[in-house]
């Protein structure tokens, strides 16, 4: 993931200071991972008024504790909690770049609360229309087929293979995204960026044709010597489901328990 946001992530924090970014001191590297295991918790208190705002304000909380101290704490996080959207992954990237805004206008910056205000509306959309592509597109099927492929092996390992391929990458990003931000504030969504998650994207597409060719060549070769129970309608079955979940924007995690369903009946089914 090096590729993405081009940054060192946390160098200026762990310096304590600016450095060639021109991150501003105050924010620590232990107040950014603890921005980065809330950011888990974004969509908490997701709801059609605000949508992630609440989460975002509860994530940014250390950042708020550092920068404004007890007594104006709860002023600082009420700026944080009205509408924002994006994509919960790559959420990050706003997470980091709007520490690093409040902590420039903490030092006496030219930073504005409409400043801030409009980074964020700026932000969600952007990288909302990348992550929506790079994870719902393309990663989190390419980690189902190929669970769903070591299953067809014959190893009942899939479920965790699928459940590795799609959250390591997950949480790589989530904490390279929100150092990443605060590193490059706003600059961190730019032209490298894109042209790095375009990369990114295409090594995974072309994987995932080669890992669904893999598949289909295992099930039919089951299905030809009768070693498994339908191992064509379990692909088409998969195929339609994948597909219709793209369309309907079904969360990862039904997504997910659906496909180790599936590849635990398989399992059970073919010995």
């Amino acid at each position: 993931m090096s590729g993405i946001g081009g940054a060192d992530p946390g160098a200026d924090a762990r310096r304590g200071g600016a450095g060639a970014g021109g991150a501003p001191a105050g924010v620590t590297t232990g107040d950014l991972w603890r921005v980065v295991g809330r950011s888990l918790l974004l969509q908490a208190l997701f709801n059609r008024e605000r949508m992630q705002g609440q989460g975002l304000a509860c994530a940014l909380r250390p950042v708020a504790r550092r920068l404004a101290g007890p007594q104006g704490e709860a002023g600082w996080l009420a700026r944080h909690l009205g509408y924002f959207n994006t994509h919960p992954v790559l959420a990050a990237y706003a997470l980091g770049a709007v520490a690093r805004l409040e902590a420039e206008r903490a030092a006496g910056g030219d930073v504005t609360e409409e400043t801030v205000a409009h980074a964020k509306a700026a932000l969600g959309p952007a990288l909302a229309a990348a992550g929506d592509s790079l994870f719902w597109s393309t990663c989190r099927p390419l980690a189902a087929v190929i669970g769903v492929l070591w299953v067809a092996q014959g190893s009942p390992y899939g479920p965790l293979v699928f459940w590795l391929l799609y959250n390591v990458p997950h949480a790589m990003v989530r904490a390279r995204g929100v150092f990443a931000g605060y590193a490059m504030g706003l600059a961190v969504v730019g032209e490298r960026m894109r042209v790095g998650l375009n990369r990114l994207r295409l090594v995974l597409r072309l994987t995932g044709v080669v890992v669904a060719a893999a598949l289909v060549d295992t099930l039919a070769a089951g299905q030809a010597a009768g070693g498994g129970p339908g191992a064509l309608w379990v692909l088409a079955g998969l195929a339609v489901g994948l597909a219709w979940s793209e369309r309907r924007r079904v969360p990862a995690g039904a997504l997910g328990l659906a496909v180790i369903g599936v590849a635990l009946a398989w399992a059970t089914l073919a010995r």
